[in-house]
């Protein structure tokens, strides 16, 4: 029997290859989704409103009709991700989208477009780049689970640094409609049949003894089966809805406005991309070192520091227009933002155990819907109605700062952490 000392810290034994297998699969699956979506549409977008005649508002509510399908039908696809093999939903979301992109080569018009993208994209991003990997690891780790959730999530932020350019060079070669034909065949022809022949669902079926588990006793929270209704009649749903929906709306209105903010004060989008790039190098950086903190200290110590770095960072937005100072803002920004992922999938484990992770998981996103869409337009009226940003910075950092109180709320994830560290109380 694997000691908790052998379990993988110094030992390739065949369940810490499998397991660690998985996270690369995992991180793979990561970095391609997000390259093919949330960091080309950017580059995409102008081109395919161009040919669509259509000004890029309208090709902008595409990505807002995203959003909601993918929102919505997280508490169906979670809960699919419960009961069924991960590798069976893996593969029918990589064949989904990988037809839903080949689809879009094709399209010709607005309303094929919302079409495409809400019924093909919406659907399938849930389980292919996000929930279903979180899931897949969640099944396989336990006592390193939160540094193996970081790491997974650091194929999106790998993918926001290293393909733009080639997405743009992709583009210039083939055009917007041979980039989405590229997409599609990656994901049929290779992703689809990578996923079928080497994911396993957990170490049961790859014949492996599984993970050990942390420093205390296993509590058997793990395999507790929650019901919807039950769990949000705990504090910690609520607490994951207050403090993620704000970090993500967060999130979502500063990433998009950053760079219209710096030019719009003076700098030079040189100067503006520079800052861009520190903020996304920071959040690679912090996500293994969240990973590492959720799993060997209290976790309301690393949602704290998350939390207040972003307000930290907004606060200096609102206040300085130095270059200097804005430097030092987009790091701290990046360093919270970047524990935010792998933070809320590894507080909702240890709150809600792996058995109704994905149950759980997908029902917290339709709650925190209403942040994640009006964050992006709130910020550009805001800037339409009063000519800066100020106003929504310092909302924002207000909100951020304040949701600080919501993490009492994570009792569940307190006290289970606690135990599995082997420390007596609720820690």
């Amino acid at each position: 029997m694997t000691s908790v000392h052998d379990s993988g810290q110094s030992q390739l034994t065949p369940r810490v290859y499998a397991g660690w297998s998985m996270v690369g699969l995992a991180f793979g699956l990561g970095f391609l989704t997000n390259a093919f979506y949330a960091y080309s549409r950017g580059i995409w977008l102008p081109p395919l409103a161009r040919d669509l005649e259509a000004d890029r508002f309208q090709v902008s509510l595409a990505f807002s009709l995203v959003s909601v399908v993918s929102a919505l039908s997280a508490p169906w696809i979670g809960g699919l991700l419960d009961r069924l093999p991960v590798r069976r939903i893996l593969i029918v979301a990589a064949l989904w989208l990988g037809l839903g992109y080949l689809l879009l080569s094709q399209v010709t018009s607005l309303l094929m477009l919302y079409l495409v993208m809400g019924t093909f994209l919406g659907l399938a991003f849930v389980a292919l780049a996000d929930a279903g990997p979180a899931k897949l690891v969640v099944n396989w780790f336990r006592s390193r689970r939160g540094l193996a959730l970081s790491i997974i999530s650091m194929g999106a932020s790998t993918a926001g640094v290293l393909m733009p350019p080639v997405i743009a060079a992709l583009i210039e070669a083939v055009g917007w409609r041979g980039q989405f034909i590229v997409f599609g065949a990656i994901l049929l022809l290779l992703v689809l049949p990578v996923v079928a022949y080497f994911v396993r669902n957990d170490p049961a079926e790859a014949g492996v003894e599984p993970e050990p588990a942390p420093a205390g006793d296993d509590d058997g929270e793990d395999d507790r089966v929650w019901s919807r209704r039950d769990a949000l009649r705990t504090s910690d749903f609520w607490g994951i809805v207050v403090v993620f929906g704000i970090m993500l709306a967060t999130f979502g209105a500063t990433s998009t406005h950053l760079f219209a903010h710096m030019t719009d004060i003076g700098h030079a989008p040189g100067r503006a991309a520079v800052v861009l790039s520190f903020m996304a190098a920071a959040a690679l950086l912090a996500k293994p070192m969240f990973g590492y903190m959720i799993d060997h200290y209290d976790p309301r110590l690393s949602v704290a520091l998350a939390v207040g770095c972003q307000g930290i960072a907004l606060g200096l937005l609102l206040l300085t227009h130095a270059f200097l100072p804005l430097i030092c803002a987009a790091l701290l920004f990046g360093l919270g933002y970047g524990g935010m992922v792998p933070l809320r999938n590894a507080i909702t484990a240890l709150s809600f155990g792996r058995s109704s992770f994905g149950t759980v998981s997908g029902t917290l996103r339709p709650f925190q819907l209403p942040l994640m869409v009006t964050s992006i337009p709130f910020a550009g009226w805001v800037f339409d109605r009063f000519g800066n940003y100020d106003l929504a910075f310092g909302l924002f950092c207000a909100l951020q700062l304040g949701s600080g109180i919501a993490i009492l709320l994570l009792v569940r994830a307190t006290q289970r952490s606690a135990r599995l560290r082997g420390i007596s109380g609720s820690g």
